[in-house]
């Protein structure tokens, strides 16, 4: 190979593995991958039974925080748990039971954040969003397997009708054929009762996707600044060796998904003294799994009203 041959080789490979050249690399396989996870969303939406899909969902992310808990250390080293307790203290912040066989002085501050997201992804909030989101595929199929029941039933011996692309227009939800076959096909969208269906899953699953992040966000705000102006408050958490983020974080969670876990052994009685983390806390309860049916069902009637 001559020496400017191999020149160019080195700067084309050097192009190939730039940041920019591997960030569109990258997205490209991401776009490329997106309508086969669509896919079989829609498959699994539409075929799945509701009580096995919850049934599997609870028992796949009781299992995974089964096995974060036991990667994790204990807070004392000395301190072993069987496997039985931590796998029933995962069962039991999944299904916000708020039941468990160990000390809750035990837990380290890994293992207090783990059992944080189980109890976020168990609360019924963000299982109904997750089941907003699928209803959403569920429509979208069903559509789909109507679009290509019609045009299996009109073909002939000879001809085969097929639905034409569709197009987006102008970045909207809805989709037109393009008669001149100009642009890039994208899927077909749903239309009459399937559309709107669709377009209320997928603004309820916004809105509840907002009502989560809100109340979570405001409410370990809220408990965070209270305690780091309160040095009584402050001075609880810090003989008990925790964090005021970590609990802060963990109480909102606990409070709003109505489990109850508190990291302490004597529960809220620490707290006795100091009402205004009280009234902090009280809002969380009922603007949890509590009012949470009342206030999406309020919503969802504000919307077809």
């Amino acid at each position: 190979m001559a020496r400017h041959e191999y020149v160019q080789w080195v700067s084309l490979r050097a192009r190939c593995w730039s940041p920019t050249c591997l960030a569109f690399k990258i997205s490209c396989l991401l776009h490329s991958c997106h309508p086969v996870a669509s896919s079989l969303l829609r498959k699994l939406s539409r075929r799945a039974n509701s009580f096995w899909t919850q049934l599997a969902y609870f028992v796949l992310v009781s299992a995974v925080g089964y096995w974060a808990l036991k990667l994790c250390e204990p807070k004392s080293s000395s301190y072993k748990p069987r496997d039985l307790d931590v796998f029933f203290t995962s069962v039991s912040a999944t299904t916000v039971s708020s039941m468990s066989t160990m000390e809750m002085e035990a837990f380290s501050h890994s293992q207090l954040v783990i059992m944080t997201l189980l109890m976020l992804f168990g609360g019924e909030v963000f299982t109904s969003m997750v089941g907003l989101h699928l209803s959403r595929y569920r429509s979208a199929g069903r559509d789909c397997h109507k679009v290509n029941s019609a045009t299996s039933d009109h073909s002939d011996k000879n001809i085969e009708l097929k639905p034409p692309p569709l197009y987006q227009v102008n970045g909207a939800d809805t989709f037109e054929s393009d008669p001149e076959m100009k642009g890039t096909p994208l899927k077909t969208a749903p239309c009459g009762d399937g559309l709107v269906k669709y377009r209320a899953a997928k603004h309820l699953s916004y809105v509840v996707l907002g009502y989560l992040i809100i109340v979570h966000a405001a409410g370990s705000t809220l408990l965070f600044v209270y305690i780091s102006l309160v040095p009584t408050a402050k001075k609880v958490l810090s003989d008990k060796g925790l964090a005021v983020q970590t609990f802060s974080v963990f109480m909102t969670v606990s409070t709003f998904a109505n489990c109850g876990f508190v990291p302490m052994n004597e529960n809220m009685l620490a707290f006795k003294h100091h009402p205004g983390l009280l009234w902090l806390l009280l809002p969380q309860v009922l603007l949890g799994n509590t009012l949470y049916p009342r206030v999406s069902g309020w919503h969802s009637g504000s919307l077809s009203g």
